[in-house]
């Protein structure tokens, strides 16, 4: 206990004596003054920023404000602490304790930047927690051992060796790669979604096209950046492309399809289109299947290569107009002729019915029980809720013909009783 004691006594007087030693007040004074001069400098710095921002693009100007707010006070303070550290060598005094707050200044200013750039709250976490341990890691001046340890932890591969800090770069720049290409990709689609002179399945065709050029361009920056030989890879390369062109053959027959369909411009976004028993709007078109939302409020996924190999019934390829067509039928003791021109008559009155093409009610058939009658008509947009308005022409032809005593009858079913026959 005594020896601990004397040992405890021992390293608070070194301790002591550090903290009231000339170069450790000198340091400490330094970063307090770089912190104030970085607090002055603020807003002067603002101001200068504020007269170069004239020549940066008006989208930017909010997420140029906001990046001054967050990096702002770090930047400028890590400015005036690489200063201070100058004037101390000068005068021959250590610069180890600046040096770690310009680093942490620094640190701070990456990780507002990471907390802006990072929606996901979880993966901004992540970000943030491991900027702030590599930031401590390197103002303490332990940063390159631990990277020296890491990349010491390797197991041989074939000419090649595979450490821990090279799993470690990979992982962090597959990331970085994948995010920075995602990013990308969504804001030039927006960009290609706002140009008014490119059709609606042409710019879906270009934004996946820009989509694709830059994951493979992140993967060849990859590969190059962890110093991987390409050529070694194209006989791997060549023997996979076999077993997944067999194994995916439907896939890549939707993928040209989709190409097909979206530069041939055959079927657009908002479309009316039938296939097969399904039928509805086409909502958007993929490069692998098109998405259809139908009357009933479902959305069906129907693969492109129907597209090309079925047929296919568009409303609204050449003309958005469609006609309806609706079965009547009459007793035969009705006026034949008074009933055609009151079904025409009550069919123009109904609102998102066309004039022209004006309605027309056609004699179909002379059925044994009734007459039966076809009204035709045409209204200017398929999309439209068409069974509402064929209910709502019905119901009025219903109405005029009673008024003037017309009968729709019912069907008359003939029971014929023979004789001598078992009754059931």
């Amino acid at each position: 206990m005594d020896q601990w004691l004397n040992w405890a006594q021992d390293m608070g007087a070194k301790a002591f004596q550090f903290v009231i030693s000339v170069d450790f007040l000198a340091q400490i004074a330094a970063i307090a003054l770089a912190a104030m001069l970085g607090w002055v400098l603020v807003k002067p710095a603002k101001s200068l920023s504020a007269r170069l921002k004239p020549f940066a693009p008006k989208s930017w100007a909010a997420a140029i404000e906001a990046i001054e707010a967050a990096i702002m006070w770090p930047l400028v303070t890590a400015l005036a602490l690489g200063l201070a550290q100058i004037i101390l060598t000068g005068i021959g005094r250590p610069v180890y304790l600046p040096n770690a707050a310009a680093s942490l200044a620094l640190a701070v200013a990456a990780i507002r930047l990471l907390a802006m750039f990072i929606k996901e709250p979880f993966w901004a976490r992540v970000a943030i927690w491991i900027a702030s341990f590599i930031a401590a890691l390197n103002a303490f001046g332990l940063l390159n051992s631990v990277i020296s340890a890491l990349d010491a932890a390797a197991v041989p591969f074939g000419a090649k060796r595979i450490s821990v800090l090279f799993v470690l770069n990979a992982v962090a720049l597959s990331v970085l790669l994948i995010w920075g290409a995602t990013n990308l990709a969504e804001i030039l689609r927006r960009r290609i979604d706002a140009l008014p002179s490119i059709e609606p399945s042409l710019r879906i065709l270009l934004a996946h096209a820009t989509r694709l050029a830059l994951f493979v361009l992140a993967a060849i920056l990859l590969l190059t950046g962890l110093d991987i030989d390409l050529s070694a890879l194209a006989l791997l390369g060549g023997a996979l492309g076999v077993g997944v062109g067999f194994g995916m053959q439907h896939i890549v027959a939707n993928f040209i399809s989709g190409i097909i369909v979206l530069t041939d411009r055959s079927i657009k976004p908002n479309d009316l289109i039938a296939v097969g028993d399904d039928m509805g709007e086409v909502k958007s078109l993929g490069l692998r299947y098109a998405v259809i939302h139908t009357r009933d409020g479902k959305d069906i996924l129907v693969p492109n290569e129907k597209f090309i190999t079925d047929s296919v019934v568009s409303w609204s390829h050449s003309d958005l107009r469609a006609r309806v067509r609706k079965m009547l039928r009459i007793d035969h003791d009705a006026d034949l002729a008074l009933a055609v021109d009151l079904a025409e008559a009550a069919t123009k009155m109904i609102d998102g019915v066309l004039d022209d093409p004006a309605p027309e009610c056609f004699v179909r058939e002379f059925g044994q029980e009734q007459f039966e009658l076809e009204i035709v008509f045409w209204v200017p947009d398929g999309n439209i809720d068409l069974d509402r308005i064929a209910s709502k022409v019905l119901l009025a032809i219903w109405k005029d013909w009673r008024a003037a005593g017309i009968d729709v009858g019912e069907r008359v079913k003939d029971i014929a009783i023979v004789s001598g026959a078992p009754s059931r």
